[in-house]
């Protein structure tokens, strides 16, 4: 790909997910190669995270992604950025907790992302799991606040990546690019809307060999269009949100518009007091991230 970029005068990146137990130096040199963004997904730490990602022998995955995140922190002259993401559910609410440790581990980044849709349904997040979080979010917040006043910048991507929104804000009319700007493939071929959708039918777009099926895209464009969801047009924060995930909102419905409401309201606050009391720190947040 890279090859073939260059050939074409083509400008190209390269990011990846990934649990991290079975990372090598072959791979470390790789992303080195061509400065990938790497994402790790790390739920907790120590037993929180053994408990909620085990070998399926039972036994727990945090010490061997431990050691391969230090090997991939250590490399000198880094080119690639190495992020924290972590799933919530009612099993790790700790937060403050896991991004101070994830932080000290010295991840670039650390994001929170709540499981609002399982396969199983097992461990998603309830109305009351979902009040807890923006709670325990806010204190996050809270820290990002009191770094931010001694002239440091907490890369907490949950709300550098809000206050981003806020600043340039835009009518967003999709909450991401899926079916649009960009798709899934399975492993046999499959296009679909997105990574979550592969081998279902909600988002199936057509495949490599024949291409994209031109009529099923634009059906799902002009179904998940946001002025066609429902109850979105009647919601003040329907631009900063733009319908929240596709999968999520197909599988579940929308059971956190309250946590997304709750958090875009604390995150305005801090922009507003941020634009009057230090705009050149919102600047620097704006812009170096």
């Amino acid at each position: 790909a890279a090859s073939e970029a260059a050939a074409r005068g083509i400008r190209i990146g390269f990011s990846m997910t990934t649990n991290a137990t079975l990372l090598t130096e072959e791979d470390i040199a790789l992303f080195q190669e061509h400065g990938f963004t790497l994402t790790i997904s790390l739920d907790g730490l120590g037993a929180t995270h053994d408990r909620l990602r085990p070998y399926r022998s039972g036994n727990g995955s945090f010490e061997k992604v431990a050691k391969n995140v230090r090997a991939l922190l250590a490399v000198d002259g880094r080119h690639y950025r190495v992020l924290a993401r972590v799933t919530v559910t009612p099993k790790n609410l700790d937060l403050p907790e896991i991004m101070t440790g994830l932080l000290d581990m010295g991840f670039d980044a650390v994001m929170f992302s709540p499981m609002l849709s399982a396969p199983s349904g097992k461990d998603e997040m309830l109305a009351a799991d979902l009040d807890r979080l923006l709670d325990q979010l806010i204190r996050c917040g809270e820290s990002f606040r009191t770094e931010l006043r001694q002239g440091r910048i907490l890369p907490l991507s949950n709300v550098i990546n809000t206050l981003q929104r806020i600043h340039f804000y835009e009518r967003e009319q999709y909450p991401c690019g899926a079916g649009g700007g960009y798709m899934g493939v399975s492993a046999d071929g499959g296009l679909y809307a997105c990574h979550r959708f592969v081998s279902e039918d909600d988002g199936l777009m057509g495949d490599v060999f024949d291409g994209v099926d031109r009529d099923r895209q634009s059906s799902w464009l002009d179904s998940r269009h946001l002025q066609k969801q429902s109850p979105c047009g009647s919601c003040w924060a329907r631009y900063l949100c733009s319908g929240s995930c596709h999968y999520e909102a197909i599988k579940r419905g929308r059971p956190a518009c309250d946590y997304i409401r709750g958090w875009l309201t604390y995150c305005l606050g801090l922009h507003t007091e941020l634009t009057r009391a230090q705009p050149d720190m919102l600047k620097k947040v704006l812009i170096n991230h």
